[in-house]
């Protein structure tokens, strides 16, 4: 391998961990067809965020749960180290009414809509203004085709390998477990073996991280669905499984601690992501008779006006500052 500076390296194997902007596709797409599932979709997400830190009080009591999707926003709360947080709201690129968010007054009575999280916003001193941040595309690259490695020598892990939607938090949890894959097929392939241990580390990505990475995939697709639908006063019906259970236990999570474990457990990447619709979870001891069950407050009910359940809209009176931010029947 070759420096930028010009001086060669030799190892038997180089590991790519160089990000989601990672330019070894580039560097070396003469060699053979790297496929590249990138998803160049239409719309994607714009994170809007703010950053606080703790003004003497300590910090914020703790939600119940970090995300909240609602029709056509997301709100999440993201605690941080030394004292500090972050609150976020995710829209639809589409959505043009909500890049109103940018401006903190907007964002401020943006998240006042969400009562789960605002005490967030008022409990500390803001560090920042709202801080906007496109997601990035979804994509994943390859390094086998047609069964055969493109480049020997070479494996990817991380970002480099796949990326996913940034709302949920995954990429480090991602990029670990691929790190125990590679060290696995380290262990089991001698390293100077580049043909067999490409094919065995891509088989292992295949049968245990790609099935989040489409999980993934496949939840930004339904949801800017679900999003356009709502922008045009339209019902979203979809007819696939895997949407409609994981809506469902999405809104029905709190309502029992099986629910909210197993969210919580495939959410954070310690089960694999391999059930289906009808699928029972295997029998975990701590289920047993007379052991103590997670404490849980009875299902939320939510107002009939609470944040989520009417449109947001934002109201300009000059060029592009908003003046409020209401819902549609707020009068």
């Amino acid at each position: 391998m070759e420096t930028r500076d010009g001086e060669v390296l030799h190892a038997d194997l180089v590991v790519n961990a160089s990000g989601r902007n990672s330019q070894f596709s580039r560097m070396f797409a003469e060699l053979g067809p790297i496929r590249d599932t990138k998803e160049r979709a239409e719309a994607g997400f714009v994170y809007y965020a703010r950053h606080y830190r703790d003004s003497g009080n300590g910090l914020p009591e703790a939600t119940r749960w970090p995300l909240i999707h609602q029709e056509t926003v997301t709100a999440g709360t993201l605690p941080g180290d030394n004292g500090t947080w972050s609150l976020i709201l995710v829209a639809s690129s589409r959505d043009q009414d909500l890049r109103a968010l940018r401006e903190v007054d907007a964002w401020d009575r943006a998240i006042e809509l969400f009562p789960e999280y605002a005490h967030w916003a008022r409990h500390g001193e803001p560090l920042t203004g709202v801080q906007v941040m496109s997601a990035g595309q979804t994509r994943r690259r390859d390094l086998v085709a047609d069964g055969l490695p493109v480049v020997t020598g070479l494996l990817a892990v991380g970002d480099a390998w796949a990326t996913t939607n940034t709302t949920f938090g995954l990429g480090l949890s991602m990029s670990l477990v691929q790190g125990a894959l590679l060290r696995d097929a380290i262990d089991t392939v001698d390293v100077v073996d580049h043909v067999k241990l490409g094919l065995a580390f891509a088989e292992s990505l295949e049968t245990t991280a790609a099935p989040y990475y489409r999980a993934l995939a496949d939840w930004d697709t339904h949801r800017l669905a679900e999003i356009d639908s709502v922008l045009k006063g339209e019902r979203y019906e979809s007819a696939d499984p895997a949407w409609l259970v994981i809506r469902a236990l999405d809104a029905a999570k709190m309502s029992h601690p099986d629910l909210v474990r197993a969210l919580a457990d495939v959410g954070s990447m310690l089960e694999p992501r391999r059930a289906r619709p009808g699928q029972t979870r295997p029998h975990r001891p701590d289920h047993e008779p007379g052991r103590r069950r997670l404490p849980l407050s009875r299902p939320r009910t939510v107002p009939p006006r609470t944040a989520g359940r009417h449109r947001l809209t934002v109201r300009a009176t000059t060029g592009s500052t908003p003046n409020w931010i209401r819902r549609p029947d707020a009068g």
